[in-house]
């Protein structure tokens, strides 16, 4: 057992050698895709998700891609997003 002063010694100890948390301002924003930015596939109308061509002369790169597929493989650049993310107001 510790008493009520060597307590308060170990507690000071430590609030000077360890950085204190994050606050709300400071941490970092981790977001989902806002579902306002997420475009429709123009073949079916479901909500896209992001991908990664496998093969073909885009290998590599990202696109937009139907979240329907195989079923409809409709796709959308993924520079289309840039028109369909909200305005600040």
């Amino acid at each position: 057992m510790v008493d009520g002063k060597k307590l308060k010694a170990m507690l000071a100890a430590i609030e000077k050698t360890e950085p204190p948390p994050f606050t709300r301002e400071e941490e970092p924003l981790v977001t989902a895709p806002s579902p306002l930015a997420t475009p429709s596939c123009p073949r079916c109308g479901a909500q896209m998700k992001i991908r990664v061509a496998r093969q073909g002369v885009n290998k590599g790169k990202e696109f937009w891609g139907c979240s329907d597929f195989p079923k409809c493989n409709g796709t959308r650049l993924l520079e289309d997003t840039a028109v369909l993310e909200p305005t600040a107001l």
